[in-house]
């Protein structure tokens, strides 16, 4: 059974956990975090859909022991927290990690181990600004999750899903759950990526055969790497196009991040792509593109280069 939970990263998905387990979890809920963030997380809070959440946040090492760790940080922050999981997972510690991309799990279990790790994904739309999130209304919120051989055992998805049903967090157990998390991923580089480098809202993808032609590239590329990998990946950009029910003035994460003049997650997005291609010797022409796109404009907003 589920009864302490430490959450590391407080943006748009952990903002959901958040929300979803405080009332339940009450002071069992731990926020972790250190140094300036630290005294920020429990001075400020966060600020979900306009209501002000206060937040029990602890050091790592406070929160040793906890019965589950839920990562939900940056792509390029997962490193650091690797350090903070070490100090707070015990021999019984289940994780849950429902970042983008499809290795944050290999990731934690080279450090950690596979033996409690739980493969993840989420269903989100939301903006983020400072410490204040805003969820778009027209897309439900949902944890997918389910058991990957090798991975957690029978048990640990039991508590997790007893957690879930404990708290009425909106969720989903899949069977095949490393072919939902490809297709998100399918969906977020063909939908995420050539947005941020032209800089327009989901709609373009619809009404521009340039923008419909750069994604569909992109997620071909994918596909093509997940045959090589022998992973079932059903996703279909043309008919996501037509029938998922996203807002045509959305913007993605990585527009939002290019925007706020903050670092992409494209090393997760179009860098795993080039590498996971490079190992089974598919080419990857378009994600390595993109990448460069993207990393320069980072660079654009880093002042290390005159633009104007």
């Amino acid at each position: 059974m589920i009864r302490t939970a430490a959450l590391i990263g407080a943006g748009a998905v952990g903002s959901f956990f958040i929300t979803g387990m405080k009332e339940k979890l009450g002071d069992d809920l731990f926020m972790i975090a250190e140094g300036p963030r630290y005294e920020r997380l429990k001075k400020d809070g966060i600020i979900v859909n306009g209501e002000s959440i206060s937040l029990n946040v602890k050091r790592p090492e406070e929160a040793k022991g906890a019965d589950i760790i839920i990562v939900c940080v940056k792509y390029g922050s997962l490193e650091d927290a690797l350090d903070n999981m070490e100090i707070i997972a015990d021999d019984h510690t289940i994780i849950l990690c429902p970042m983008n991309g499809v290795d944050s799990e290999d990731i934690i279990a080279a450090r950690l181990g596979r033996r409690h790790i739980i493969h993840s994904m989420m269903v989100i739309a939301a903006e983020r600004s400072g410490n204040e999130i805003i969820y778009n209304n027209g897309v439900a919120p949902c944890v997918h999750y389910g058991r990957v051989p090798g991975y957690c055992s029978d048990e640990d998805i039991e508590a997790l899903a007893g957690l879930f049903e404990m708290t009425g967090l909106h969720n989903k157990f899949h069977d095949n759950i490393i072919t939902v998390m490809w297709n998100k991923f399918a969906l977020n580089i063909s939908t995420n990526i050539a947005q941020a480098i032209i800089g327009c809202n989901y709609g373009a993808y619809k009404t521009s055969r340039y923008m419909n032609e750069l994604g569909q590239r992109l997620c071909d590329e994918l596909l093509e790497v997940a045959r090589a990998k022998g992973i079932e990946c059903t996703f279909d950009n043309q008919r996501a196009l037509r029938t998922i029910g996203t807002d045509n003035r959305a913007r993605f994460s990585t527009l939002q991040d290019l925007a706020a003049k903050r670092h992409t997650e494209v090393d997760m997005f179009c860098g795993a792509i080039i590498r996971m291609g490079r190992e089974a010797g598919v080419a990857t022409p378009f994600n390595e593109f993109a990448y460069l796109a993207i990393k320069a404009l980072e660079e654009k907003n880093d002042g290390k280069f005159d633009y104007k």
